[in-house]
């Protein structure tokens, strides 16, 4: 009997390794914020919710030391256009020595790329502990679509694409949030009191799966109109394990994992 229970604590912590060891950055915090995910000797840097030029592509360097992990993000795109959207960002380093760490994020601006001058700002600084022994040194970056529209009222506040975002919290126990956002389409037009309205709505599918590709539970199905949504799962009558939610519409489909531990 305690072999059996052994045996499926085991199977959870591997479940729950593997999301933590593939899951992105989460809406989870607050604008331009940081903060700092730690799976055995890797540490995932997030800078969310951060407001930037809609074409900006972003580059990072990575700087280690016995006790700091800084990382410098730098928009590299040699031009500007009018709008500012939020961006989520992450870097992900691996190899890290056991013991404490603060993770620290600033972003340059560089005349290279056409700022006025050359500086640097602190974003936020966040400490972390790794706690498994290192092996080799790697690092990987990321780097979101366009997420949201904060730019004036011409043209209005609302999504240029389909994005679905990582459920949070993640692991969940029985509730979890998931955010997704739908496009504006080509109808869009200005009405005689300066306010835009949509012409077109579209069919959206979310729904949930399990390991076998068995629909578990239906979310959203129907026509919405263009915005950022956000839905509840409560997995409440379903068992534990790994999950998998599609978000359908047209020819776009974009598929994530969750984790419910009961």
């Amino acid at each position: 009997m305690n072999g059996n229970v052994g045996r499926k604590k085991d199977v959870r912590t591997l479940v729950l390794v593997f999301v933590l060891a593939t899951a992105t950055c989460a809406a989870r915090a607050s604008s331009d914020s940081v903060y700092v995910v730690v799976h055995g000797d890797t540490a995932v840097i997030c800078n969310v919710d951060v407001p930037h030029y809609c074409n900006s592509t972003f580059a990072f360097d990575v700087g280690r030391s016995h006790d700091t992990v800084s990382v410098v993000e730098c928009d590299t795109a040699r031009a500007r256009v009018r709008c500012i959207c939020t961006f989520d960002l992450s870097i992900s380093v691996t190899g890290l020595q056991p013991g404490p760490y603060v993770g620290t994020v600033y972003r340059r601006y560089s005349r290279v790329y056409g700022y006025p001058t050359d500086t640097t700002h602190s974003i936020g600084a966040v400490p972390f502990v790794i706690g498994s022994p290192g092996g080799a040194l790697s690092q990987r970056s990321y780097q979101s679509p366009c997420i949201r529209y904060l730019g004036t009222d011409d043209p209005p506040q609302l999504p240029f694409q389909f994005y679905l975002r990582q459920n949070y919290p993640n692991p969940f126990n029985p509730v979890t949030t998931i955010n997704f956002s739908v496009p504006s389409g080509r109808d869009l037009v200005r009405g005689a009191d300066g306010q835009f309205s949509i012409a077109n709505r579209q069919l959206i599918i979310l729904k949930v799966f399990d390991v076998l590709g068995r629909e578990v539970a239906t979310l959203v199905e129907g026509v919405e109109e263009p915005g950022y949504k956000n839905v509840q799962w409560n997995a409440g009558n379903v068992a534990s394990g790994m999950y998998f939610y599609r978000l359908q519409s047209g020819r776009y489909t974009e598929t994530r994992k969750l984790l419910l531990l009961k």
